[in-house]
C-alpha cells in the first residue's frame, strides 16, 4: 500500500510509471503483477512473491570463495542494467532488497520506490534511499541518475567481498586483491563522472578479473598488461620466451601478434567511445526531466522521448552504429508508451543505420521491433515482410541461445501478422512451434507462447480433434516455466476448459474451469475481476451444455454484474448465454436479438455452429 493520497496528476503519473515498471521482464527482478486504487483512493501495487532468504543471511552461510559471490552479484547487476535500459532507476539498492532463493538465484525487490528517469521536475532528486548504501549525491538530495545505482552496487559488492558498508565508522577494511580494490574505488567514487559509465561496464571489469584480462579500473601500463597476459597464458609465455631465446626468426611473428593485439585494443577503445557517446546522449536527454518547456510547463516523460527522437540524427549522425543502438532504445520506449507509429518510425531509423558489419542477430532484433509495431498499426503486409527479412538473417539451426530467442520472436510476430484460417497462417503457426521445440529448452517462456499460438491456429481452423491436445501442451509448457505468473497458468487452464467443452468432455471441462478459478483466486483474489468474469462465462456455457438452465442463470447473473465494468457488454459470451436463457424463458424476440449480436462477435467456427444450433430452436416467423 503506497503512502498518502496522491493528487489526480500524481495518480496519472503513478499509472504511467506502473505500466512501464510492469514491462521489467528479467529473471532476477521481482515482477510487478498488478496495481490500482482502493475504493477510498489509496494506491497499491501487487508484486511477485519471492521465497528465499535475505542477502545478508545468505552471506552468513556462503563460502568465503569470491567466485559464487561474484556470480550472484553479476546476476543482480544484469537485472539493474536491464532496468536502466528500460529507463528505470532503482534508487534503493541494498542487501535488504535482495532475496536469494533456495536454488541460489537472486531476486531484486522493491522497484516500488524506483522512478522513471523521465518524470516531472524535481522527481529526479530524492532522499528515498537507505543510508550506508546511497550515493553521496543521493544522500544530499541531489540529482539521481544511473550512476547512483552504480554506486550502491559498488557498496553491495564491497560487502559481498568481505568489506563493510558506508554505515560503519572509519574506512572499510581493504581487500587483499589490488584489482578488486580498484573496481570498488571506481564504482563508489564520490564524483559520479569518475564512476563506471554504466552497470555493464562494471560487469565487464569483474568478468575481466575472473578471466585474468586487463581492467578499466587499473592504470593501463605495458607492465600491467604483460602481467595479465602471463597470468592467462603461463605455459604459452614460457614457450614463447624459449622460442625467442632459440631463434630470432620469430621476431617478425611476434611483431605481427603485437600489431593484432594493438588493433584489437583500438577496436575495444572505439567500442567504448561509442558506448560512452550513446550513454551521454541518453543522460543529456533524460536529465532534462527537471526542465520546463517554452510555455513554462514541466517536461513530461513523453516529451523527453520525443526530444530524444528529434535529436537522434543531429547529435549521433556522425556514428551510425551509436545512432542505431540509441534509436532502438528510443523505439522501445515509444512502444512502452503505446505510441506505435512513433515506435515504428524510430525502429525503422535503427534498421536503416545499422552498419553492414553489425552482427546479424542485432539487425534481426531491430527488424523484429519494427515488425511488431507495424503489426500493432495494422500494417500487416510490411510487418510480415520485415519479420521474414529478420528470419533470413539468422542461421538455421541457430548457433546460440540469443539467435534461438530472436528467431522464435520473429516467427511469432510473423504468425500474428498473417490472417487466420489460411495455408500461410497454418504454416507460420506450425513453424513457430517446431522451431521453439527444437531450439529452446523446456521451461522457456517462448515455448509456451509458441504452443498457445499453435492452439489458436487450430481453433480458428476448426480442427477441434487436435485442439485439446494442443491446449494441454500449452498449459504444460507454461507450467514448466519457473517464472510464469499464476494468472498466465489460469488463462491456459481456461483455454483448456473451452477446448474440452468444444470436444463434449464436459466433466473434464468443468474441472479445468474450476482449476482456472482457483488459480485466479490464489493470484489476486477478488481483485482479479477480468479472470473471474471469464471463468463465470465458461461455467455458464458448461451448465447450458449440460441442460442445467438454473445453474447457467446463476452464473450468468454474476457474470453480467462484472461485464459492464470490463467492457464485455458486446462480448460473444454475453449474447450467446443471454440468447439461450431468453429461449428458456420463451422470450423469442429477445433470443433472436441476442443471437444476431452474438453472430457479429463470433470468432471461431465452433462458436458459429453453436449459434446455428440456437437458431434451429427459434420458431418460424
Amino acid at each position: 500500500m503506497l503512502r498518502g493520497f496522491p493528487t489526480e496528476d500524481g495518480m496519472r503519473r503513478l499509472r504511467q510509471e506502473r505500466r512501464i515498471l510492469a514491462e521489467l521482464d528479467h529473471p532476477n527482478i521481482a515482477r510487478l503483477l498488478d496495481g490500482g486504487e482502493t475504493p477510498e483512493g489509496q494506491p497499491y501495487l501487487v508484486m511477485e512473491y519471492v521465497e528465499g532468504m535475505p542477502l545478508a543471511e545468505w552471506l552468513a552461510h556462503a563460502p568465503a570463495d569470491p567466485t559464487p559471490r561474484l556470480a550472484l552479484f553479476d546476476k543482480l547487476a544484469a537485472a539493474v542494467a536491464h532496468a536502466h535500459r528500460q529507463l528505470v532507476i532503482h534508487r534503493d539498492l541494498k542487501p535488504a532488497n535482495v532475496m536469494v532463493r533456495a536454488d541460489g538465484e537472486p531476486k531484486l525487490l522493491d522497484f516500488g520506490v524506483a522512478r522513471l528517469v523521465a518524470l516531472e521536475p524535481g522527481e529526479g532528486s530524492t532522499r528515498v534511499a537507505s543510508l550506508g548504501w546511497a550515493s553521496p549525491e543521493q544522500a544530499a538530495g541531489g540529482t539521481v541518475t544511473t550512476a547512483s545505482d552504480v554506486y550502491s552496487l559498488g557498496v553491495i559488492l564491497r560487502v559481498l567481498l568481505g568489506g563493510g558498508d558506508d554505515r560503519e565508522p572509519g574506512a572499510p577494511a581493504p581487500l587483499a586483491d589490488a584489482e578488486l580494490r580498484g573496481v570498488l574505488a571506481m564504482a563508489t567514487a564520490a564524483d559520479p563522472a569518475r564512476r563506471y559509465p554504466g552497470v555493464d561496464a562494471l560487469r565487464e571489469d569483474l568478468l575481466a578479473w575472473r578471466e585474468r584480462r586487463p581492467l578499466r579500473a587499473v592504470p593501463d601500463t605495458a607492465g600491467y598488461r604483460l602481467r595479465k597476459f602471463v597470468a592467462r597464458h603461463r605455459v604459452g609465455a614460457l614457450l614463447l620466451l624459449a622460442a625467442i631465446m632459440i631463434a630470432a626468426v620469430f621476431t617478425a611473428r611476434l611483431a605481427a601478434e603485437r600489431d593484432r593485439a594493438l588493433a584489437a585494443e583500438r577496436l575495444a577503445r572505439e567500442n567504448l567511445e561509442r558506448t560512452v557517446l550513446g550513454q551521454r546522449f541518453l543522460a543529456g536527454t533524460l536529465l532534462g526531466a527537471g526542465a520546463r518547456d517554452a510555455n513554462g510547463q514541466p517536461v513530461t516523460g513523453i516529451a523527453l522521448i520525443e526530444r530524444a527522437a528529434q535529436s537522434l540524427e543531429r547529435d549521433l549522425g556522425g556514428d551510425p552504429r551509436v545512432l542505431a543502438e540509441v534509436a532502438q532504445i528510443v523505439a522501445q520506449a515509444w512502444m512502452n508508451a503505446l505510441e506505435f507509429q512513433r515506435a515504428a518510425d524510430t525502429a525503422r531509423l535503427a534498421v536503416e543505420h545499422t552498419p553492414a558489419d553489425e552482427r546479424p542477430v542485432v539487425r534481426a532484433a531491430r527488424l523484429r521491433l519494427l515488425a511488431r509495431n507495424l503489426a500493432s498499426l495494422g500494417q500487416v503486409d510490411e510487418a510480415a515482410a520485415r519479420a521474414r527479412e529478420g528470419i533470413a538473417l539468422l542461421p538455421d539451426p541457430p548457433r546460440d541461445r540469443e539467435q534461438a530467442e530472436i528467431g522464435t520472436q520473429l516467427r511469432i510476430t510473423l504468425a500474428r501478422s498473417i490472417d487466420a484460417g489460411n495455408d500461410a497462417s497454418r504454416a507460420a503457426g506450425a513453424d513457430v512451434l517446431q522451431y521453439a521445440r527444437a531450439h529452446l529448452p523446456r521451461g522457456h517462456h517462448l515455448r509456451g507462447m509458441a504452443a498457445s499460438l499453435w492452439a489458436a491456429v487450430l481453433e480458428a481452423d476448426d480442427r477441434l480433434d487436435e485442439l485439446v491436445a494442443a491446449r494441454e501442451e500449452a498449459l504444460a509448457e507454461w507450467a514448466a516455466d519457473p517464472a510464469a505468473f499464476p494468472t498466465d497458468l489460469a488463462y491456459q487452464e481456461l483455454n483448456l476448459a473451452r477446448a474440452l467443452r468444444f470436444a463434449g468432455r464436459l466433466d473434464a471441462a468443468a474441472q479445468a474451469a474450476a482449476a482456472a478459478e482457483a488459480r485466479f483466486a490464489a493470484a489476486l483474489g477478488e481483485r482479479m475481476i477480468a479472470g473471474r468474469a471469464q471463468v463465470l462465462a465458461e461455467q455458464a456455457l458448461l451448465a447450458l451444455a449440460r441442460g442445467d438452465t438454473a445453474a447457467a442463470r446463476t452464473m450468468y447473473a454474476r457474470y453480467a454484474a462484472l461485464a459492464p465494468g470490463l467492457g464485455l457488454a458486446e462480448a460473444f459470451d454475453t449474447h450467446r448465454i443471454g440468447a439461450a436463457l431468453a429461449l428458456a424463458d420463451g422470450d423469442v424476440a429477445a433470443a433472436r436479438r441476442a443471437i444476431e449480436r452474438a453472430t457479429t462477435a463470433a470468432g471461431s467456427p465452433a462458436e458459429r455452429r453453436d449459434l446455428d444450433a440456437l437458431r434451429d430452436r427459434l420458431p418460424d416467423r
